[in-house]
Order: C-alpha cells, then sequence, then structure tokens
C-alpha cells in the first residue's frame, strides 16, 4: 500500500501557508504570523523553500501587506492630533512598505539609457568645431630641410629674436 502522508501534508502545509497570508493581509507582519502558524522560522522554510508557488504566494501577500501599510500612513497623516507623531507613524510604515515593494515605494530611481556613438564620428564633429573658421585653409607645405638648416633655425629660435641697436 502506498505512503498517502506526503500528499496530506503537502495539502496541510498549503493550507497553513494560506492561513499565514489571509494573516499577512490582515495586517500582521510575517514574523507574526510565521510564529503564529508554524511555531518558528524553520519549519516555515522547510515548507516554503522547495515549493515556488508557496513562496510566491507569501510574496503577494506581503506585497498587499506593503499597500495596506501605505494606505494606513494616508489615515494616520489625515487624522492624527500630533503632528510630529503622525509623521514618525506614517514615515515608519512609508519605510517598511519601500522595503517590501522597493520598485512601487522606493525612493531609488533607474534610468536605462542605451545610445551607441561613434568614436570616429564624434572625433570628426570635434576636430571640425576646432578649426572653426581655418577648416576650409589651404595646407602649404613646408620646404624640407637639411640638417645643418635646421640647426641654425633652432639655434636662431633658442636665443631668441635679435635686437638691432
Amino acid at each position: 500500500m502506498a505512503d498517502q502522508s506526503a500528499p496530506v501534508a503537502k495539502v496541510a502545509n498549503a493550507e497553513k501557508v494560506e492561513a499565514m497570508c489571509a494573516l499577512i493581509v490582515g495586517g500582521m507582519t510575517k514574523t507574526k504570523a510565521i510564529e503564529t502558524i508554524f511555531g518558528d522560522g524553520r519549519r516555515y522554510w522547510a515548507v516554503v523553500s522547495g515549493n515556488g508557488a508557496l513562496a510566491y504566494r507569501v510574496a503577494q501577500a506581503q506585497e498587499i501587506y506593503a499597500d495596506r501599510l501605505v494606505d494606513e500612513a494616508l489615515e494616520i497623516v489625515d487624522s492624527d492630533i500630533d503632528p510630529q507623531l503622525a509623521k514618525n507613524r506614517a514615515d515608519q510604515r512609508k519605510w517598511t512598505a519601500s522595503k517590501l515593494r522597493p520598485k512601487t515605494y522606493g525612493e531609488r530611481m533607474e534610468l536605462a539609457v542605451q545610445h551607441s556613438i561613434s568614436v570616429n564620428e564624434a572625433l570628426t564633429e570635434a576636430r571640425g568645431r576646432m578649426l572653426g573658421p581655418f577648416q576650409d585653409a589651404e595646407i602649404v607645405p613646408t620646404p624640407e630641410l637639411s640638417e645643418s638648416e635646421m640647426a641654425l633655425e633652432l639655434r636662431a629660435f633658442l636665443e631668441g629674436p635679435e635686437i638691432c641697436t
């Protein structure tokens, strides 16, 4: 006779996870819900780690909980008499929501830009801007100098202009 306890355990575990999700959606923290339903975190992780569907269900419940926290923050700000206390309570709920749903309530915005630049075209444009009005000027080749002529030119350059008295 086949062992019937494995399918029964899976159903019982799924029912426990659903009960835990109901507590989370109702406003209980995940840690408290795990303690209430499973007793400790090890039993919870043993059930959820091997089952992607159950883990996804818990993630959905946490997203709903984050939405609930944001709604509570709005209610607190609108109804609390002490403005500083209201700000602190609302900020805590917003912070928690930003950790549970960073894409929705997080402060970091990422911008991805995909653009390619041709280096050759950029260099050609830069040269054009640098040359400006001289771009169309004719380049006059310099005559070739012998080594002795180059040495004389260099000496004259280094000595500076002659001062006529």
